[in-house]
């Protein structure tokens, strides 16, 4: 059984649609939503027959919160605004019989030449930093999570501190040709250039040890 572990928050908008795409799963897959917000998210899901929890809002406690109330022995991290477009398990088996860990190959979508950009250098960071991010679909054995103390609760960068757990302890994170398909909606927010500073500064100001909050304050 792979778990696959969805944090969401206030994504009313969006669900139905995410859900739908997650046709492409077989029953070897189940579903945690890990919601927080204060819109209807959590209502649709359940309606659509889905299992979700409530949970208090940040991506850290809501990750570990879908984990605690998970049962397969293979965890998926999987962004309420990324999907697959193939079923995934085939290569997640494939990449953990030989790694502890492993992602996939980003693609943003609308598909925009300054998103290509992003897009490359998320997947170059993996290749050359042994760094993945969530939106990237990070997936392990329940057993190496436990193994990595898993993730902090904290508001952001739990999947970064993850990254830089695992890069430390010398494992690599393999990279699949897989694509993920992730919303460029932050990057169209803020604008490309300055989220992609932004999102720099604020792994910089992580290593250096500086309070998570001020961090959130840059990141918003």
């Amino acid at each position: 059984m792979i778990s696959v572990i969805i944090p969401a928050y206030n994504e009313s908008n969006t669900i139905d649609r995410f859900i739908d795409r997650l046709s492409i799963f077989d029953d070897e897959f189940e579903f945690v939503f890990s919601v927080s917000g204060d819109d209807d998210t959590y209502d649709k899901i359940i309606k659509r027959g889905f299992h979700a929890i409530k949970s208090k809002k940040g991506r850290g406690n809501q990750i570990i919160n879908g984990v605690n109330n998970s049962t397969g022995e293979i965890l998926l991290i999987l962004h309420s605004d990324s999907f697959f477009t193939e079923n995934p398990k085939s290569e997640i088996l494939k990449i953990l019989k030989n790694y502890k860990m492993g992602c996939f190959s980003i693609s943003f979508v609308p598909k925009q030449l300054i998103m290509q950009i992003v897009a490359f250098n998320s997947n170059n960071r993996v290749k050359q930093r042994n760094i993945a991010f969530g939106d990237q679909g990070m997936f392990f054995t329940r057993q190496f999570y436990d193994e990595m103390n898993g993730f902090k609760n904290i508001d952001l960068m739990e999947d970064y501190d993850f990254s830089i757990r695992v890069k430390e302890k010398g494992y690599k994170i393999f990279q699949s040709k897989m694509k993920i398909y992730s919303s460029s909606r932050r990057f169209k927010k803020n604008g490309a250039f300055k989220t992609m500073w932004m999102m720099q500064k604020c792994q910089h100001m992580y290593r250096k040890g500086e309070d998570i909050d001020e961090i959130k304050r840059m990141y918003k």
